[in-house]
């Protein structure tokens, strides 16, 4: 049933671009990786502007498209404000370990349980394609044992997830992600002229002109 409810993904053209032709649509196993056309995974971050706020990665996705590059991939970032101004797709930019920083699961609140799986967040509120992006709550775990209102977390006990190993790329590389969640474009590492690069995704994955 996991498999089915977050497995699934997007061939190429269902708004993604370079999507594997041998992928299935539903895997037999869920594996909680980015891929393109698939749903793109949850890990704990800490905004890198001082405030120290601990948000999930799905909790950047509700909104509008959302580049995500690597520790080294600086150049990524600088290239999507000019990608977005040419493309006129409203893109979000961070850079790993700069902007967000991977941290440990949320400490629980007092009195509460620690949070189920790790932190991992409750697939309770998973809509199948083409429903409504869920709302920040509905990303986040849920229930007794859920961690304190957003701005009040705190990273608890437990190693950090590997960013460039759960969304499948090095630490050159970047993964555009749309409102929705699902993954529809990444790069594994640097590019020549990642402006080009990123503009010609954008507008394969958008069906611009």
């Amino acid at each position: 049933m996991l498999a089915v409810v977050l497995g699934y993904g997007y061939g190429e053209g269902g708004a993604v671009h370079g999507a594997d032709p041998a992928a299935p649509v539903v895997p037999d196993e869920f594996r909680p990786v980015a891929r393109v056309g698939g749903r793109a995974p949850h890990m704990w971050l800490r905004r890198g502007d001082g405030s120290g706020q601990v948000l999930s990665t799905l909790d950047l996705y509700e909104t509008a498209p959302v580049l995500l590059c690597g520790p080294r991939g600086a150049a990524w970032h600088d290239a999507a404000r000019r990608a977005a101004a040419t493309t006129g797709v409203p893109l979000t930019s961070y850079v790993i370990a700069r902007d967000l920083h991977p941290t440990a699961p949320p400490a629980p609140a007092p009195g509460n349980a620690a949070p189920a799986s790790e932190g991992a967040p409750s697939t309770e509120n998973a809509r199948p394609a083409g429903g409504v992006a869920p709302s920040a709550e509905g990303s986040r775990p849920a229930g007794p044992g859920a961690p304190a209102p957003e701005g009040s977390r705190t990273a608890g006990p437990g190693a950090p997830a590997d960013w460039a190993a759960l969304h499948g790329v090095t630490d050159e590389g970047c993964v555009l992600v749309r409102p929705d969640g699902f993954v529809a474009w990444s790069a594994n590492g640097a590019a020549d002229d990642p402006r080009a690069a990123l503009e010609s995704a954008l507008r394969a994955a958008f069906r611009l002109p």
